[in-house]
């Protein structure tokens, strides 16, 4: 159904770890390649607590949350050292695009859709 879960070590190696539901966002649908952070930094140059997961369906869609980033995505890497979500496109011109991770971490689905392409943007090729 596209919810999410996430795995917490236990500070003590003899104790095994917790799975709970995720604060993230959920996927639109199951999407068996996913990446995440627990935070990213936001274009004014703070960190924040937002998770930021991505992850392709096996429709070669790629999610962040609820909004389509690519409807022909075949692979996608999350760089936190480079702070950059970066995925190639299917297709006769396949493309290497990527958006700032800050772009991800400031994007709110409350916003209207005008605002949102603006924040995300098409990223760069």
């Amino acid at each position: 159904d596209g919810s999410l879960l996430e795995y917490e070590s236990s500070p003590n190696t003899s104790v095994q770890g917790s799975i709970a539901p995720s604060h993230a966002e959920s996927l639109l649908e199951p999407c068996p390649w996913i990446a995440g952070l627990h935070s990213a930094e936001s274009t004014a140059g703070q960190a924040c607590n937002k998770r930021i997961v991505v992850g392709v369906s096996r429709r070669a869609r790629l999610y962040f949350g609820e909004r389509i980033l690519s409807d022909a995505c075949s692979s996608f890497i999350l760089t936190p050292t480079h702070q950059f979500l970066s995925y190639a496109t299917l297709g006769s011109r396949s493309q290497l695009r990527f958006i700032p991770l800050s772009a991800l971490a400031d994007y709110d689905p409350l916003m209207g859709s005008e605002e949102n392409v603006v924040t995300l943007g098409e990223g760069y090729e």
